[in-house]
């Protein structure tokens, strides 16, 4: 007689090395007889890593990210010189339990915190991802990553004033300064400034305090404000309408044009010239 048998494979079984099984054969008319068979199993070195993020954003720049790193050993042998690595550059390791180096027996686990404070470029980014790795000198690394995405709010505020002083008449130029600020949370690229309202060119255009004359398209990062230069020559439907409205309007990548505008006053002066002649007709005595 054959019998076939079978048996799934157990963590148990992988631990202890081997699997070793009985049979027992037996008759109405003989005693029981057993027999064994030993089945070696392969366990050897194993590791893994899970890497969670354990804060809660929104995330804006200055702020720290931290995570939790869980390594464990899923081998059946020990792992010596257990090491967890940051990947990304600015992550830090703060601490870990057991501490870096230790040797974890099967089924054990090191836990470590980590730690990444958020740039501006993360921002003007959107996303971050933060990639860890564990090794340890019986086994080859192996690593995880998180990845979250960073609240974008880009926005700015467009200025227009008059630097110019009137009294106007035709043909004085009458000046402006066009200010745009950027008041979001990301990097503004590709700025443009359009001042629509003038028959003349833009002037020039600097940056924060800085008087160096920049070209545009420009790039605006957080908190940055571009000074432009406009200018417009008075005319007669100028004065004759008693004011000048002109509009700039800015455009960048990240958000929709806004426009800044300024109305300039104009003194009307009405002026009436009286020419007056005649003669004195004969037989009148001026006198009387």
């Amino acid at each position: 007689m054959i019998c076939s048998a079978y048996h799934t494979v157990t963590a148990a079984d992988i631990a202890d090395g081997e699997y070793v099984n009985t049979a027992i054969a037996d008759s109405d008319r003989t005693d029981p007889v057993s027999d064994e068979a030993t089945v070696p199993l392969s366990g050897g070195p194993a590791i893994s890593i899970k890497k969670i993020l354990t804060s809660v954003g929104p995330f804006e720049v200055g702020d720290t990210i931290t995570f939790s790193i869980k390594v464990n050993n899923i081998g059946t042998i020990n792992l010596s010189n257990v090491l967890v690595t940051e990947e990304t550059a600015g992550a830090v390791i703060d601490s870990c339990d057991p501490v870096q180096g230790s040797t974890l027996a099967a089924g054990e686990m090191m836990t470590c915190a980590a730690s990444y404070v958020v740039t501006q470029d993360d921002l003007d980014l959107g996303t971050f991802t933060n990639v860890a790795s564990a090794d340890a000198d019986e086994v080859e690394p192996v690593s995880d990553d998180v990845s979250l995405q960073l609240a974008q709010y880009p926005s700015m505020a467009v200025y227009k004033f008059e630097t110019s002083t009137g009294i106007y008449a035709v043909g004085d130029t009458v000046t402006f300064d066009i200010v745009t600020k950027n008041t979001g949370n990301i990097t503004l690229t590709n700025v443009m400034v359009d001042d629509t309202g003038t028959e003349r060119a833009l002037g020039p255009c600097t940056l924060n305090e800085d008087p160096t004359v920049i070209p545009l398209p420009a790039e605006l990062a957080v908190g940055d404000i571009l000074y432009c230069e406009a200018y417009h020559s008075v005319t007669q439907a100028d004065i004759d309408n008693g004011d000048y409205t002109n509009t700039a309007v800015v455009s960048n990548d990240q958000t929709l044009p806004e426009t800044g505008t300024a109305v300039v006053q104009m003194v009307q002066i009405p002026l009436v010239e009286i020419d007056q002649s005649g003669h004195i007709a004969s037989g009148y005595d001026c006198a009387g």
